[in-house]
């Protein structure tokens, strides 16, 4: 669905029954999965970007190796656990 369309149909999303619920989460999915913005090349050049994010690449890989992914994300993403960030305790 475009967003000509979805702002077309919007009045019939809006009266559906739970709309809120399933607007809300539409929008989560679609946040998680970064598509409710435009990626641009020039957002990944920043060099501290770049050393952060290489950090990652090892953890990527065994994730990818050791689990089914839920989804796919966009190559400049990195699938990582929370105690790779941080501590979660």
């Amino acid at each position: 669905m475009t967003l000509v369309t979805f702002f077309k149909k919007f009045d019939q999303f809006a009266a559906a029954p739970n709309a809120v619920a399933k607007m809300r989460e539409l929008v989560l999915e679609l946040a998680s999965k970064g598509a409710l913005s435009v990626r641009r090349a020039s957002d990944q050049t920043d060099s501290s970007w770049r050393k952060f994010t290489n950090e990652f690449d090892n953890q990527r890989d065994r994730l990818e190796r050791d689990s089914s992914l839920p989804f796919e994300i966009p190559n400049v993403w990195r699938w990582i656990t929370l105690d790779d960030v941080g501590t979660t305790k």
